[in-house]
């Protein structure tokens, strides 16, 4: 219960405590007790009945526990270590525990740490950086600067390729979210140049769930700029098996009009 959280939310965090930068804190050199509490926390965070108790909790689990965790380390408790920090971070945004000023503030730091997670050999922490980056985007609409748009958009375009399934799915929902996450200037040029090519790619896709997502996906690329979407679209229709995805982009990229601005 909320009372019960007040005694043990400290005590997980000395025992779990991470510097920002990924270097152990003296307090926390026995991992397996850290990954022991970090485990805790994410069956506390995951049960209900403590809604209203979490928020006032989130900034200090964000700040000392959760971001140094999910950096990237060597070695296979490290890897536990960080799956575990990003299946908390996933519960507290999927939960709602993390309010847009908490979220903007701890942006900065953050998604570095998700952008170099994303090539985690382990499929399931892939999949729960994507899901977690979705949330976040989501959560702050319109909000990323032009730098994180130029350091994301590459990596989330390699787990098109991703050798899991589940990944791919999910960075489908993640790039749903990207183009809203900031404004369409962020988008223009280059960005939306090379990430149109690579989705038009895989709108050609075996697996028609991975081609009903992307349409989904190049559908939020139309009002940032609809003449290219069009074009490229149009380009692309001999190469593809069916023109039935390609046909529909063209005419609602023409139906929107304009040229970008």
């Amino acid at each position: 219960s909320g009372p019960h959280l007040e005694r043990l939310v400290p005590i997980i965090v000395r025992h779990a405590k991470q510097g920002r930068s990924g270097a152990m804190e003296a307090i926390a050199t026995d991992a397996e007790l850290q990954l022991s509490m970090l485990a805790i926390l994410e069956t506390l965070l995951s049960a209900p009945g403590n809604e209203q108790y979490w928020p006032s909790h989130t900034p200090v689990l964000l700040q000392e526990v959760l971001v140094g965790n999910m950096v990237w380390k060597a070695g296979r408790v490290a890897s536990t270590v960080r799956k575990v920090a990003v299946a908390c971070f996933y519960s507290l945004l999927h939960n709602g525990y993390a309010d847009k000023p908490v979220l903007f503030a701890i942006a900065p730091h953050v998604l570095p740490i998700l952008k170099t997670d994303l090539d985690d050999y382990d499929a399931s922490t892939r999949q729960l950086v994507c899901i977690s980056l979705k949330l976040m985007f989501e959560a702050l609409p319109g909000a990323m600067s032009d730098q994180p748009v130029q350091e994301l958009y590459p990596s989330l375009l390699k787990r098109l390729d991703d050798s899991s399934d589940e990944v791919r799915y999910a960075v489908c929902q993640t790039f749903k979210a990207f183009f809203l996450a900031a404004p369409p200037a962020a988008f223009r040029g280059t960005v939306i140049d090379y990430t149109l090519d690579q989705l038009l790619v895989h709108l050609d896709d075996q697996d028609p769930a991975i081609q009903g997502l992307l349409f989904e996906v190049i559908q939020n690329c139309i009002p940032i700029d609809a003449p290219r979407v069009a074009k490229k679209a149009a380009a692309v229709r001999s190469a593809h098996r069916s023109p039935k995805y390609v046909d529909e982009l063209v005419r609602m990229a023409n139906e929107h009009g304009g040229a970008a601005p």
